[in-house]
């Protein structure tokens, strides 16, 4: 791979080297990036690395005009970005039928044969929808945000930029996740707090409880991913109670702002466009951004996502009867998998050596301008990312760094309080979530709506103006900084920090003890 790439960090999670982080690797770059390809007709640059020196997963891409290019005139094209937004429509439909299918079957309990079907069909999908979701990355719409801000800065003063670009790519419709709360709090919350509860009386036959099960059923696999499992009744249960004890003023206010999201934001947007003249071909660009932001985040919530909570369960029932490790089951290849499930799960001396070389020391796996991809091991992976994609950095001294103001609401100070996604302990920690602390995190995921809405602000290693952490945090009024790169990896739980987000800048003022 050339070195004049200009590599960028797409991603960057915290592993758990039981959730099959290899074969997922390989996923994505054997049988994803084809399909990829196929739609471009160009060569996708991309390099996944597993670091099990420090517990991480990364993912690179480039950003270059070739794929600025192909975005612009995609997305930008009205029939093309339409016809776009239909392939996300059916595939989503698809992903309701499984969805709904799963729920009918115990996963815990299928038989492999049932799931070994299960796998075997709906592959596909879940290709195309990893297909879909990649376009929406950086990549393919840095251009578009570039344009975009050049545009703005005609009119609109520089430090104002990313507050108005905020507005603009604000979406009306609700999420998928937004559409879950709305329904919970008018179905649920709402209507109980004219009623006398007792918290420790709410069980099986009661009213309330039967509304929470009901409502459990239909919404319990938005979380559900290759690192999440899907929500419970201990978690409803705990969600109503922490709703009942905010208040009705304050529940009724976030109510109201989910009902009425499509008129608030459009007059937010009036608001800005008569301010500083915005013409229409500008705000096509704004909307088109919140749109595939938007995409993004209800094809992760509503799609990809649960089918690898599916394939995890397959994965792990092919461990028990593999008699293979959860870490040895996950550093097969996609095809040897297959191989392995057509002989009946007969380890040959062959399979056993690549898995025990993969399973030890880094891993590389960088696609090639020809077409397919390599995979690097141990110290020779560790050397050629470390050398080409990824330049290390020194985090110890650190006690400022500065990130992307997402939702700017001034100078806040509060105790760090992070989220490493991906890593073990994960989910736990969100009711351990103490209100008013600052939440830190490399990303955001839906599953995290609870501890948000009681942060004083928020800090993420990743993101753009389109991403979980940036919406959220502007409809729900939230100070947050966003793409700061090293967050997670400078702050402890405890320490004091101040978030400035009219600089976008982080200090730590006191470490924990």
């Amino acid at each position: 791979m050339k070195t004049e790439l200009k590599w960028i960090k797409e991603l960057e999670m915290y592993s758990n080297e039981e959730k099959y982080l290899f074969f997922l690797m390989d996923i994505s770059l054997n049988l994803v990036m084809p399909k990829i390809e196929e739609k471009t007709g160009v060569a996708e640059p991309i390099a996944l690395y597993l670091d099990r020196k420090i517990g991480t997963s990364k993912m690179y891409v480039s950003q270059d005009d070739v794929r600025g290019n192909i975005g612009y005139e995609w997305f930008l094209n009205e029939e093309k970005f339409e016809g776009y937004l239909s392939e996300v429509d059916d595939v989503l439909k698809n992903a309701k039928v499984f969805r709904e299918k799963m729920d009918n079957l115990d996963l815990v309990n299928v038989s492999f044969h049932e799931m070994i079907n299960i796998f075997a069909e709906n592959m596909s999908d879940l290709i195309q929808m990893r297909v879909l979701t990649y376009f929406t990355i950086h990549s393919y719409s840095w251009k578009i945000d570039e344009s975009l801000r050049d545009e703005l800065l005609e009119t609109v003063p520089e430090e104002n930029i990313n507050q108005v670009l905020g507005v603009l790519t604000l979406q009306g419709e609700r999420n998928a996740i937004e559409d879950e709360r709305y329904e919970w709090l008018k179905e649920i919350v709402l209507p109980t707090f004219n009623e006398a509860v007792d918290f420790n009386n709410i069980k099986e036959g009661n009213v309330v409880f039967e509304k929470i099960k009901a409502h459990l059923n239909k919404y319990k696999n938005y979380p559900a991913g290759f690192d999440t499992d899907p929500w419970d009744i201990k978690y409803f249960l705990d969600t109503f109670k922490e709703d009942f004890c905010m208040g009705r003023s304050f529940i009724e206010e976030e109510f109201i702002k989910l009902r009425d999201k499509k008129e608030i934001s459009e007059e937010q947007k009036i608001e800005w466009i008569k301010k500083y003249n915005l013409n229409g071909g500008l705000l096509k660009k704004a909307y088109i951004l919140g749109k595939l932001g938007e995409v993004r985040f209800n094809l992760r919530v509503l799609g990809w996502s649960f089918y690898l909570y599916v394939f995890r369960k397959f994965l792990d029932l092919c461990s028990a009867k593999s008699g293979l490790s959860k870490i040895e089951i996950g550093s097969l290849y996609y095809e040897e998998l297959l191989e392995l499930l057509k002989n009946g799960f007969v380890v040959n001396p062959e399979i056993k050596k690549k898995i025990d070389e993969r399973k030890k020391g880094d891993v590389l796996i960088i696609t090639t301008p020809n077409g397919g991809c390599k995979v690097l091991l141990g110290e020779v992976a560790e050397e050629k990312f470390y050398s080409e994609i990824e330049t290390k950095k020194e985090t110890v001294l650190i006690e400022e760094f500065t990130g992307e103001v997402a939702c700017r609401k001034g100078i806040v100070r509060g105790k760090v309080f992070i989220f490493r996604c991906g890593s073990s302990g994960f989910t736990k920690r969100i009711s351990e979530f103490p209100k008013g602390s600052i939440l830190v995190a490399n990303l955001t995921l839906p599953l995290l709506m609870p501890a948000i809405r009681k942060s004083k602000a928020i800090v993420t290693d990743h993101g753009g103006i389109t991403c979980h952490a940036a919406i959220v945090s502007r409809e729900l009024g939230i100070p947050c900084i966003i793409g700061a790169d090293i967050a997670t990896k400078v702050l402890n739980d405890g320490d004091l920090i101040e978030v400035d987000t009219e600089k976008g800048i982080v200090k730590i003022i006191e470490r924990a003890k």
